[in-house]
Order: C-alpha cells, then structure tokens, then sequence
C-alpha cells in the first residue's frame, strides 16, 4: 500500500469530526471505534470517504488494539484522542482518569508500535491544565501529566526507530457545550489542534520529538 495510513483513536468524540476531515487530506485514516453507533455517527458527520475506514478497537484490551492495528497496518502514524475528564477527584475518579487518560494511551501505543513504520509519527492529545498549576480536576491532571512523562519517555525509547513522539497540551475547546459554558476567546478552535496534529505528522516535523506543546 502506497498511501500512508493513520490509526485514529477517540474520532467518534468531538474532536474528531473536526481532526479525520482534515487528516483525509493527506492519509489514509483507520478508526478504532468502541462502538457501532459511534462509528456511524463519525460517518455521517464528516461523510463517506475511500481513505476513511473503521475497525472495532477496545481501548481496555490490547489483544483488540493489535487486531485493529495489524489489519491497518503498515502505519505511518498514530493519532491518540481518546481520553476523559472528570472535575472530581475521589480515589475511584483516580483510577477512572488514569484508565482513561494514561493505560488507554499506553494499550494503544504498546499494542500498534510494532505496526508502525521506522521514521512514523505519534501524537497524544494532554491538556494545558497540566502546565497552568490550576486549582481543581486534580485526578484528570495527574492522569495528563502522566501521560506527558510517558510521551517524554516513549520519544527516547524510540528514537533509534526515527519515530517521533508528541503531545499537544490543549486548553477547553470550542465544542458546543464549552462555547455555552466559556467566553468564546477562551476556546480553542479544533481547526487549530486538527493544523498542528498535521504538521506533527509531516515530513517537515521529522526533527521534532518528545515535545509538550501548548495549543491555546
């Protein structure tokens, strides 16, 4: 297969209708998606494409990853979406958060790296919290400030691969429900995160690697 493929995770959230469009441009997207329902709501919004397709995924088991990344396989890429928040940060919010903002990223990255082309690319998605020092949502921050050490980490393990590790440190986004919560200028466009998950993918990104980057 000629054309670089992309495994996606977390598309069927808000984000992704916004990032698959734009990702379409250039490669061929695979979705890893929990549910059959979610997977048709992705289609309908971003519409049917030749490059677009979709493979049950379980973020909980490794064995369904690989199954999804093998069959996607050979990768260029690998875009991790998938995530949670809560505002709370009760022990049981903790293991939720980790769950789903730390183990998610480390099945997925574990499972679908050996699918992945020397010289690919790898982008988590981490928030701004993690380096504003705000009050509040301690569990989800420690969850993302965990995965940030792990992208760090992950860099070095693989760079005599020459494949790149990166995280964008989002602030809230202009999802319908924060633009009915948050002034509009506290937003952060999706174009603009969809714009910079693109370049980290590129050719141009080669040089860059084991990055936070604020997204704001």
């Amino acid at each position: 297969m000629s054309e670089k493929t992309i495994l996606v995770t977390g598309a069927t959230g808000d984000l992704g209708s916004v990032v698959l469009p734009r990702l379409l441009r250039d490669y061929r997207c695979a979705v890893l998606y929990r549910s059959q329902s979610g997977w048709s709501r992705l289609q309908e919004a971003i519409g049917t494409n030749d490059r677009l397709v979709g493979y049950p995924g379980e973020l909980a088991d490794e064995a369904s990853i690989r199954r999804g990344a093998e069959r996607a396989a050979p990768l260029h890429g690998i875009v991790h979406m998938a995530g949670g928040f809560s505002p709370m940060s009760t022990t049981h919010d903790f293991e939720q958060m980790l769950e789903a903002n730390l183990l998610s990223a480390v099945r997925t990255f574990r499972s679908a790296v050996p699918e992945l082309a020397d010289g690919g690319r790898i982008v988590a998605i981490s928030s701004i919290l993690t380096v504003k020092k705000t009050g509040g949502s301690t569990a989800y921050i420690v969850s993302k400030s965990a995965l940030n050490a792990y992208v760090e980490s992950l860099a070095k393990e693989l760079r005599p691969r020459g494949i790149t590790v990166n995280a964008l440190l989002c602030g809230p986004m202009d999802t319908e429900k924060n633009a009915a919560d948050m002034p509009k200028d506290q937003l952060v466009p999706r174009t603009r995160i969809a714009e910079s998950i693109a370049f980290l993918l590129s050719e141009a990104a080669g040089s860059t690697s084991g990055q936070l980057i604020a997204v704001a």
